[in-house]
Order: structure tokens, then C-alpha cells, then sequence
């Protein structure tokens, strides 16, 4: 046996305290982001499960798939641009709901679906706006301390 001593690497993550409100407010638009993300991503697949049941509405899921996926992009990077048109595709969709309630009036079972779809489609345009208001408040250090939130920091001790 030898009585050298080895240089053990030993990995620890950094974990930076949150204690002031400008973090607070990276930490909440962080978690905002990930919500935003999840929505989209769901929204892309029934998109494209839209366009194998009804091929006539092409373009329309494509409209929608191209708004989703700009979103999703949106709140990964936090760019307020990108969010626009998933907002006003949102407000539109809420619209021709309340429309199409209102033409068939008359059949109950899809009045009751169509304002359950009219409710989720409220929140989802509700949380998708608050995030988009929550990106505008944010300056440059903040949304780059929000865009690196996650990442993992190594540190190495020889």
C-alpha cells in the first residue's frame, strides 16, 4: 500500500438563497414558464390529433400548431414577442366559443361541453396573459437570471 493521498473531485451543486422580491419575481415567472410550456405542449398534440379527424381545417391547425410552438418557445426563453399570437389565437378561439354556444342554444349536451371548453380556454388565456405581463416586468438581469434558473452549476473541489 501506498501512502499517497488521491485528489477525490467531489460535486456539489451550488444553490443560491431567494430572499429579496426581485428573485421572488424570477422564481414565480420561472414557474409561470413551465406551466406556459406544458400548455403548449398539450395544445401542439391535440392540434395534431385535430388535423387526422378533420383534414379540412388544415389550416387552422396549422395556425394553431405555429402558435403553440412559438409560445412554448416564448416562455422557454422568456421573449414577450412570441407569446402575442398564442394570446390572440386564445382570445379569438374564447370568442368563436361564446358564438358557437349561442348558435346551438338549443342542444344542451353541447352547450355544457362547449362551456367547459369555454372555461379551460379562459384560464389557460387568463395564465398565458399574467405570464406575459409578468415577462414585461422583468428588466434584462432579471430575465437572464430567469433563463439560466434551472441550469445546474457544478463545483469542483481538488
Amino acid at each position: 500500500m501506498s501512502n499517497h493521498k488521491n485528489n477525490i473531485n467531489i460535486m456539489e451543486p451550488v444553490t443560491i438563497p431567494m430572499t429579496n422580491n426581485s428573485n421572488q419575481k424570477v422564481s414565480y415567472a420561472y414557474m409561470l414558464s413551465k406551466t406556459i410550456k406544458m400548455i403548449c405542449l398539450i395544445d401542439c398534440i391535440f392540434s395534431l390529433l385535430f388535423l387526422f379527424v378533420n383534414p379540412y381545417a388544415f389550416i387552422y391547425t396549422l395556425v394553431l400548431y405555429v402558435c403553440s410552438y412559438f409560445a412554448y418557445t416564448g416562455a422557454k426563453m422568456f421573449s414577450k414577442c412570441r407569446l402575442i399570437p398564442y394570446i390572440i389565437i386564445n382570445i379569438l378561439k374564447n370568442i368563436a366559443c361564446v358564438f358557437l354556444i349561442y348558435l346551438y342554444r338549443e342542444q344542451v349536451d353541447f352547450v355544457v361541453i362547449e362551456s367547459i371548453y369555454l372555461l379551460l380556454g379562459t384560464y389557460i388565456t387568463y395564465l398565458i396573459m399574467k405570464f406575459y405581463v409578468k415577462v414585461c416586468g422583468l428588466d434584462e438581469t432579471q430575465l437572464e437570471q430567469a433563463r439560466n434558473f434551472n441550469r445546474s452549476y457544478i463545483v469542483t473541489f481538488v
